[in-house]
């Protein structure tokens, strides 16, 4: 999916267009049968809801900071305020992603910074510093709550010792 999009293919157009494809090649490649088919497509929609989901919180940060870009805040108060909304908004972008990423219900590590990197730049991306700064910071969460699911807890090896304990 990445690569398509990285030769210029929109996230809709491939969905569209290939979703059918996607399928059928992930499931020869891992000889997947039956209900496995269906799960193969389900996580396919999983996927495209979760990237579209990013991109339009990409978009409603635009919208929202835009005014900043078009007038700057004159003076100390109008700073502290544009700050303080700024950093508002950013909350917010960093919530819904890990909401997004927490309704997921994916099953294993969800490993979708490239692909959400790759539409970022296709559908949102149009050479603006405000959409080079949402982008990056889109991209760094996402690589943070990846991070969390692929790096163990500190105390692993206790939640599992005290887990063994209780099973005896």
């Amino acid at each position: 999916m990445t690569t398509r999009i990285r030769s210029g293919e929109s996230l809709e157009d491939m969905t569209s267009n290939h979703m059918v494809d996607i399928v059928k090649k992930v499931a020869v490649q891992n000889q997947l049968a039956g209900e496995e088919i269906i799960d193969a497509y389900c996580c396919f929609q999983m996927v495209y809801l979760v990237t579209v989901n990013i991109l339009m919180l990409a978009q409603l940060s635009y919208y929202d900071l835009q005014p900043f870009v078009t007038r700057h805040p004159i003076g100390f108060f109008e700073t502290r305020k544009a700050r303080t909304f700024v950093n508002v908004i950013e909350a917010r972008l960093v919530k819904s992603i890990n909401e997004v990423y927490s309704k997921g219900g994916f099953i294993g590590t969800p490993l979708l910074s490239e692909l959400i990197s790759a539409v970022l730049t296709h559908d949102f991306d149009q050479g603006g510093n405000l959409e080079d700064i949402i982008i990056r910071k889109i991209e760094r969460t996402v690589f943070a709550i990846e991070e969390r699911y692929r790096r163990p807890t500190r105390n692993l090896g206790k939640l599992l010792k005290h887990f063994l304990i209780e099973l005896n």
